[in-house]
């Protein structure tokens, strides 16, 4: 059985990406990234974090190389970590309009946000979307 399939009678891992930008979920982020995901497992729970061990938050470039990684055990499940409830906002300028490894920021260009959610029975889901980000 794949790790990733629900058995039989097994609801699916529910993930989904509900911040991209500050309070929003736009395709196109200004001046400021959040990247939240929301992920349970319906058969521990329908909140945030229920059944769920951690969530992988990575962000990649136009060409696929990884630019941001953080692995978050704590809901609310945020790529640049702390605050919760609420998520830290990355603000472009106050960080030099570079990601933490010193890469700069490629604005007008699409990113992508990639969360997977890691149950604790051992299945994992992944959602993604892409997003431009400008200044």
């Amino acid at each position: 059985l794949d790790g990733n399939v629900a058995a039989p009678g097994q609801q699916d891992l529910v993930v989904r990406i509900v911040q991209t930008g500050p309070n929003t979920t736009a395709g196109t982020v200004y001046g400021a990234l959040v990247f939240q995901v929301e992920a349970y497992d319906p058969g521990r729970g329908n909140r945030d974090g229920d059944g769920i061990r951690n969530v992988d938050l990575r962000i990649f470039d136009a060409g696929g190389s990884r630019v941001y990684e953080r692995t978050e055990s704590n809901v609310a499940y945020c790529a640049f970590a702390g605050g919760e409830p609420d998520c830290n906002t990355f603000v472009f300028g106050e960080n030099g309009n570079a990601w933490p490894s010193g890469e700069s920021i490629q604005f007008g260009r699409r990113y992508t946000l990639r969360g997977t959610a890691n149950a604790e029975d051992g299945r994992s889901r992944t959602v993604e979307m892409t997003v431009t980000l400008e200044r």
